[in-house]
């Protein structure tokens, strides 16, 4: 593809999510297949670099820790089409390390194509593969905030106004969080049979459940406002949205961790890789945060009945050429060189 075809192909990608906003499953598939994955392709060695061999040396670490003969059993959440955590690294496979893995992720496509590799680099091993959204109604749930307030209101100004009502993500998203904590857990033991996990990974999950979302709401805000709003008056619409996506992030990663808890054995460990800040090479683009400045992790993680064992910040090398892409003629930062900032904690389930 030339430049310009790749550009083209990354705005309709950025204006497609935006007609899919009341939509979270379809939402999350489009996402993935379309501008997630591509950047995969296109920049394979540096993710590799950047990301997936820290990452998969920090699960060597974890399986080197286990005082046990015992192979024991893996959960491997949101391994994507390709499982990357899981291939060779100048060793044997991380797989071939487990008697029984267990695959989740909400696109059944991407799972059946991991569950494929998996099963060929640990013939030995069991592989089960569940088709599970880690976010449960949450994710629709912020898609319906976002589309109310773009269908409802007439202007950026309200919709703005209407987003940031402090309430939202108590009342109308994550209201009945215990109950859904208990309806996810139970689905999932179903499903595999109330098996629990020595050892336990989650890629990406409790950062990106509504990164599609906040990126849906801004594409279909230019969609509806572009012809008849200044590019600069968008600013207070998507501050508004911002916070509410950081709040939900927020909220989120709570949740995932007590649902990551309820699966793992007394003394299993979870290997939890999520970003934290989008940093641009050009420091005209603002850097976009994914959770509020006063967000404490550490005491968030401690607070679910973790212990840290290990704790790094990567620099996951995302983007490391630009493309100059708009949205109904409005310019936009996506695709502009960038790196993320990564969090990276080995974590052990507290006695």
């Amino acid at each position: 593809m030339t430049a310009n075809q790749v550009t083209s192909a990354k705005e309709e990608a950025l204006e497609s999510l935006g007609r899919l906003l009341p939509s979270y499953a379809a939402l999350q598939e489009q996402y993935s297949s379309h501008v997630h994955l591509p950047d995969y392709r296109a920049f394979s060695s540096e993710w590799e670099e950047s990301l997936y061999s820290p990452i998969r040396t920090a699960a060597r670490f974890a399986i080197d820790q286990r005082d046990t003969l015992d192979r024991g059993a893996l959960l491997y959440c949101a391994p994507g089409p390709h499982a990357p955590l899981l291939h060779e690294d100048g060793d044997s496979p991380l797989v071939s390390k487990f008697e029984r893995v267990t695959l989740l992720d909400i696109d059944a496509a991407a799972l059946q194509s991991a569950k494929n590799t998996v099963t060929t680099l640990a013939p030995y091993a069991s592989v089960e593969d569940i088709a599970f959204d880690f976010s449960g109604p949450f994710g629709q749930r912020l898609c319906d905030v976002y589309s109310d307030a773009l269908s409802i209101e007439a202007n950026p100004a309200a919709i703005a106004q209407r987003l940031a009502k402090g309430s939202l993500v108590d009342s109308s998203i994550f209201f009945d969080e215990d109950q859904v904590l208990a309806q996810i857990c139970t689905q999932l033991d179903i499903a595999s049979g109330g098996r629990r996990y020595t050892q336990s990974v989650s890629e990406m999950v409790a950062s990106f459940t509504g990164t599609a979302v906040w990126l849906a709401f801004r594409s279909a805000l230019y969609r509806r406002f572009a012809s008849s709003t200044e590019p600069e008056d968008f600013g207070i619409c998507l501050q508004a949205a911002t916070l509410l996506w950081q709040e939900y992030n927020e909220r989120f990663l709570a949740f995932h961790l007590k649902f990551l808890r309820h699966q793992m054995v007394s003394d299993g460990s979870l290997l939890l890789v999520f970003d934290t800040r989008k940093v641009y090479d050009d420091h005209a683009w603002a850097a976009l945060s994914a959770f509020l400045p006063e967000t404490s992790l550490t005491g968030m993680l401690k607070g679910q009945g973790f212990r840290i064992v290990r704790h790094e910040v990567l620099c996951w090398r995302d983007h490391p050429c630009g493309f100059d892409v708009s949205i109904c003629g409005i310019r936009v930062s996506d695709f502009q060189s960038h790196a993320h900032d990564v969090e990276l904690y080995l974590l052990e389930v507290a006695s």
